[in-house]
This record gives structure tokens, sequence and C-alpha cells, in this order.
């Protein structure tokens, strides 16, 4: 469940995107054919990075969490990011990641 008072991360702008985006939806359906048939990659990506926003937005933050050596990691670092290379192109992942001093993160 959402954290109260959070907005959702993900909006359809994206600077370059949104006005092709548009136009296309404005268009007939040849035209539509060709666009997706040209930027469907894009918008897979666009689809996959708006439900990875959706998880970061939605993940639980936990007091504490620990791992098989039973240290306790309770400092949360919040937007801590990592970048994949998906089959539609480049997309951004955020996790809450949980460290301690002298040990390993976790990011459960």
């Amino acid at each position: 469940m959402p954290a109260v008072g959070k907005q959702p991360p993900f909006s359809w702008h994206t600077p370059g995107k949104s006005t092709e985006l548009l136009q296309c939806c404005q268009n007939e359906f040849p035209g539509m054919e060709e666009y997706i048939r040209g930027s469907g990659a894009e918008l897979m990506r666009l689809l996959l990075q708006g439900h990875l926003d959706r998880l970061a937005h939605d993940e639980n933050r936990f007091a504490s969490v620990s791992n098989a050596d039973d240290l306790p990691r309770n400092h949360v670092r919040q937007g801590t990011t990592r970048t994949l290379v998906s089959l539609f192109g480049p997309v951004t992942v955020t996790r809450l990641g949980y460290s301690q001093r002298h040990a390993s993160s976790l990011f459960p």
C-alpha cells in the first residue's frame, strides 16, 4: 500500500517524446501504426519505467533488516538507483537501501 502523502512518481511527460506521442494519438490509424513501428521500443521502455517507478513508490520501509549474518541494518537510504539495460533501452530502478557500519548494504 502506498504511503500517505506520496505522489505517484511517473508522468507521461518525457522531454521531446510527449509531444510526439500526443501528435501520434491524434493521427488516423495508419499514422499511429507507423509511429508505433518506429517508436514502439520507446513506448515499451516508458511502460517498463513506469512500472518500476510504481514499485519504488509502493516499496515498504522497514525499521531494520538483516541477513544470514544476523547484523541489523537500520540506516535507510532512500533514492538509491541503478540503471539497467532492458530489451527496450535503459531504465532506472530505485530502491531503499539498508546499511550499517562495517557491513554490506542490503536491498530486500
